[in-house]
């Protein structure tokens, strides 16, 4: 009888304990002065910074992974640079494995994650012309992804499963039609947003048209052997719409500052 009795009070205690130390775990843990996405969604200021930061890192990356994913291969590929250090396998036109992976690795850890938060937030906010914004950052950054690789995750990416599949490469361009279709809609009435954030117009919703109607047309001359038909209606829609980038003035560039530099001004630095 004493054992039983010692038994259940033993796993009473048991209960209690861990009905104790997990009942507000979640807030014991959690830091108060982190930057969480339900700040982030009371917040249009830092929905701006995020954009920001989006925009950045999905043409950027950290300066070492572009110089070696991006300067060492692509840029060099096409004449843009000329080594003139000995021992770099890519100016013999061998492909590296392990800094091509590197632009994989840049764009999956920091710009990807960072490009489906803004566009996830503005919907959810009701934040439509930048929503629209959002998904041309994200066609431009995909369209150099699968321009690299081919076949990458794309429709399902933050599925949050052990895994996500990869989308092919025809697939993800019809996708990116779609998309700019719907981000020119939400951009025919201008309007602004993240205004005093967006690296590239200040926010001016008239000019993320002229980006998105342009990106179409970029898109249409690539897929022109592979689909004429496809290529020649994408092609006529962006040119129809009248909101293509004609002046310079309103290319797409993404600002720079101290923090965030241009990856060539900290490479040149390094001699």
């Amino acid at each position: 009888m004493k054992k039983r009795v010692l038994l259940n009070t033993f796993f009473a205690t048991l209960v209690f304990v861990a009905v104790g130390c997990t009942d507000d775990f979640e807030e014991i843990n959690t830091n108060p002065l982190s930057l969480s996405t339900d700040k982030l969604a009371d917040s249009q200021v830092l929905q701006g910074q995020a954009f920001a930061q989006a925009q950045y890192t999905s043409m950027m990356g950290l300066h070492w992974r572009f110089q070696i994913s991006q300067s060492l291969f692509s840029d060099l590929w096409a004449g843009y640079y000329a080594t003139t250090a000995v021992g770099f396998d890519s100016d013999r036109f061998t492909q590296v494995g392990r800094w091509a992976d590197l632009a994989w690795g840049s764009f999956y850890g920091i710009a990807a994650p960072q490009v489906k938060l803004v566009e996830d937030l503005a919907r959810e906010t009701g934040n439509t012309v930048g929503e629209a914004m959002a998904k041309v950052v994200r066609v431009n950054g995909y369209h150099r992804m699968t321009d690299y690789w081919g076949p990458i995750p794309y429709s399902q990416y933050g599925n949050e499963e052990l895994s996500v599949p990869y989308d092919t490469q025809q697939e993800i361009y019809t996708s990116f039609f779609t998309t700019l279709d719907e981000a020119s809609s939400a951009l025919s009435g201008g309007g602004t947003s993240f205004a005093g954030s967006d690296r590239t117009y200040g926010g001016d919703g008239a000019k993320w048209k002229k980006l998105a109607e342009s990106l179409r047309l970029r898109l249409a001359m690539r897929i022109r052997y592979a689909n004429p038909s496809l290529s020649k209606s994408e092609a006529e829609k962006a040119y129809n719409s009248g909101a293509l980038i004609t002046d310079s003035a309103d290319n797409a560039l993404v600002n720079t500052d101290d923090t965030n530099r241009n990856p060539l001004e900290t490479i040149t630095d390094w001699g």
